[in-house]
Order: structure tokens, then sequence, then C-alpha cells
């Protein structure tokens, strides 16, 4: 042992006393690998082939992409693949994966720098690979310093399900790796549901009357297409790239009231409907009065309620309830005053939607940014600059939304008179699928 402890032993002394001439030729190697490990990330191929060996014909991009670089480049000819020692080739599987991982760590530290603690979004969304295994793949959208909206892919974890809790894991572990902090503000929503994954799964029937067998199958089925019809819009909304906040808005409030009407008012039309479905299709109607036997029971332990009861309420009112919470927890008052600050300042129509009040009680949502002397500032701010953007400046009618309007700015060099008006209005920008954070 003491003799590795030596300085004539250690390995930065047996690297040290490697010839010019040798070192010049390992970073050549070296220099030629991570070219080609650039190049297959960012066009996103792979790196290995079903067989390497020196008499394939085909032996993975790496090795193929990086023997023809050896062929038109003089430079590294001479020290790479075949002039390479034996033990010193650079091509090995984990050296590539070494590489790539490098490539990972200064492209986020980069990210990071050029995000310089300003607010950013965080998009977190699902994907499999090839062996169908589940990953969060996390997103991070933020203005740069030229006021353009980025959206750099920050990491991909692995995860066992997709729950909430494995989500919320996943995101301030993100977060914690990157000293970040896990203060949260806003939530946007997609409309996905992780039902469609579990209905995905199933196999396909070539007649779904197959599956209507019984009365349960037939209310479930009604139901459900009376609720995918007045969620189905708003859905297609949330998911849209450019999404139209203010039609978001109302959108939900509309599938809120339409989805308490249903609840209230159209029980009976629906048992109708299911009642003429299942007479034509010879699906057996029960006694709604009779006492409710669960397939979980023993029939001798029967329920001390009716079959009416379990329909209308545990079902019926239960789902659409639960249907009416998710829209209100996401949608509470807090986001919804956030969304509604954020439509207000979108430049489209000649800022036809903008509303002072409805933007300084957004920037209240932000009390570390914006104090009782910053939002006298701020409200003096916004009054010159609606008058500016919209009455006199022409160079603003044409604006299509937020990222064009920091773009604008920029160049115009407005950001100097009204920087918290343009913080807040570059903060909105950032805003999309899932939180906004700082």
């Amino acid at each position: 042992m003491p003799r590795f402890t030596t300085t004539t032993a250690s390995i930065q002394f047996a690297f040290e006393r490697q010839s010019n001439q040798l070192k010049h030729g390992y970073y050549m190697r070296l220099s030629a690998s991570v070219d080609v490990v650039r190049l297959l990330i960012s066009r996103g191929f792979a790196f290995r082939g079903h067989d390497e060996s020196k008499s394939s014909l085909s032996r993975g991009n790496f090795l193929e992409i990086l023997s023809w670089y050896v062929k038109k480049c003089d430079k590294i000819h001479d020290y790479v693949l075949k002039h390479a020692p034996v033990n010193d080739q650079m091509t090995s599987p984990t050296i590539q994966k070494d590489i790539v991982s490098a490539c990972k760590i200064e492209t986020v530290k980069a990210i990071l720098e050029e995000l310089n603690g300003d607010y950013f979004a965080l998009l977190v969304d699902e994907s499999f690979d090839v062996s169908r295994m589940s990953k969060w793949l996390s997103y991070f959208r933020y203005i740069d310093r030229m006021r353009f909206v980025m959206e750099r892919l920050i990491d991909i974890v692995h995860v066992e399900d997709t729950s909430a809790s494995s989500l919320k894991e996943a995101i301030f572990n993100l977060l914690a790796q990157h000293s970040l902090s896990p203060s949260l503000r806003g939530q946007c929503y997609d409309g996905a549901s992780n039902m469609q994954g579990v209905w995905m799964k199933e196999p396909r029937h070539r007649d779904i009357l197959k599956l209507v067998k019984h009365l349960r199958s037939c209310v479930y089925v009604a139901f459900d297409g009376d609720v995918l019809a007045i969620t189905n819009e708003l859905n297609k909304c949330l998911q849209k790239k450019e999404q139209d906040i203010a039609n978001a808005i109302l959108l939900v409030e509309v599938a809120k009231r339409r989805l308490q009407v249903l609840r209230d008012d159209e029980w009976d039309s629906l048992i109708a409907k299911v009642s003429t479905f299942c007479i034509k299709h010879n699906v057996l109607i029960p006694n709604f009065e009779e006492p409710y036997v669960s397939s979980l029971r023993s029939r001798w332990k029967l329920a001390n309620y009716t079959i009416l009861h379990h329909y209308r309420v545990e079902v019926f009112c239960n789902i659409i309830d639960w249907q009416l919470q998710e829209l209100n927890d996401r949608f509470d008052e807090v986001n919804t005053d956030l969304l509604h600050g954020i439509a207000c300042l979108n430049p489209i129509n000649s800022f036809s939607s903008f509303d002072i009040r409805k933007v300084m009680r957004m920037a209240e949502l932000y009390p570390d940014d914006f104090d009782e002397s910053n939002m006298s500032i701020l409200e003096n701010e916004l009054a010159s600059y609606i008058v500016d953007v919209r009455d006199v400046d022409e160079r603003f009618s044409d604006l299509n939304g937020l990222c064009d309007l920091s773009k604008r700015l920029v160049r115009t060099k407005e950001t100097f008179k009204l920087s918290s008006c343009i913080s807040l209005s570059e903060t909105c920008s950032t805003f999309t699928s899932c939180h906004c954070l700082r």
C-alpha cells in the first residue's frame, strides 16, 4: 500500500511522465470521440450496433461515423482507431456513456447560467423508451438574454409509476440536484388523463356489445359519454401549443357549470337513455328499489341502500363531484387570477384584453418582487405602457403573443424605461404546461 501513496507511483505522476506526443495523441482521440458523440446526441441517433466486430458491415453509428471522420480528417488520422494503442482507443461503451454524461452536465450548467436565477417554467411529460419503460422528461422554459422563449431538456428520469407522488418526488429531486428553490407559483393542466393509458392496455374487441352485458356497463358507457362531451372542448383547448388563455378560462367555467347542471337535472334523461339501449339489446334492467348487491359482497350481506341510490349517488354524483373538485383544485382563485393577468398582457388585437386591475392583482401574487413601493411604480408604468404600445408606437401593432412582445420591447429599448412592467410580462411568457417556479 505505501508503494501506491508515494509520489513516483501516483496516477498523476504516471500521466505527467508521458511524452508530449502521447498526450497529444490522447487529446486527439478524446476530441474525435467527443465530436462524434455531440453529433449523435444532436440528431437523436443510437450509438451501438448489434454487431460491432471488425468484420461487421455495420458496426453501429458511433464506430461508423468515427471511421468516416478519420478518413476525412488528416489531423486525427494518425491517432485514432487502428493507429491508437489497444488500451487507449477511447471508443468503448463505457467511454461513450462518460462523454454523454459530461455533455449533459455541461449543457445543464450552461442553461442554469443563462437562466441566471430568473423565473422559469418546468414542463414534465411522460414517455416510454424502446423497452416500454416509463420515464419523465423534464424541460425548462424561460426567457433568454435576447428575450426569446427557450425550452431546454434538463433530465430524463425512469420511474416505476406515473402517480402524483412519483411526479412530485421526481420534480423535487430535480430541483434539489440543481440547487433550485421548490417554491411553486401557478399551475396549468393539459387535460390529459391516466385512464387513457389503462384503456389502451386492454385487448381490442371487434364488438363493443360484448363488453356491455349488464346495466352497470350501460350506465358507465352512457355517463362517460356525457362527461367527455362536456370536457372534450376544454381538453382540446388546453392541449394546444399556442393556448388562448382567456378562452381556456371561459371554457373551464362553462365545463364546471355544465357538469353541475348534469348532476342536478339530467339523471332522469340519462336513465331513460340507458333503459332504451338495454331494451334494444336485451340487457336485463333490475328493479331500482331493490337492495343493492355488490360483486365484492356475499349475497347474504345486502347493502342498506337501493340500486337507485348506488347508481345515482355513489356513481353518478360522486364521479361528477370528483371531476368538479379536480377543476376547482387546478383552477382555484389564485391560479385563475394568475391566468387572467397573463391574458390581459397578451398583445393580440392591439392589446384589446388589457385590464390594469387584473394585472395588478396578478402582481400581488409575487410579494417578494412587488412590495408596496414597487406596486405603485408598476401601476404608473402600466398606465404609460398601454398608452405607448396601443396608441403611440406603431411598431407594437402586429404582435401575435407575449413572446413577440418581449422581443419587440428589446428591439425598441423599452426595457430600460418600463423595467417592472417588462419583468412581469417576461414572467408571463414562461407560463405553459405544469409549474412556474423561481
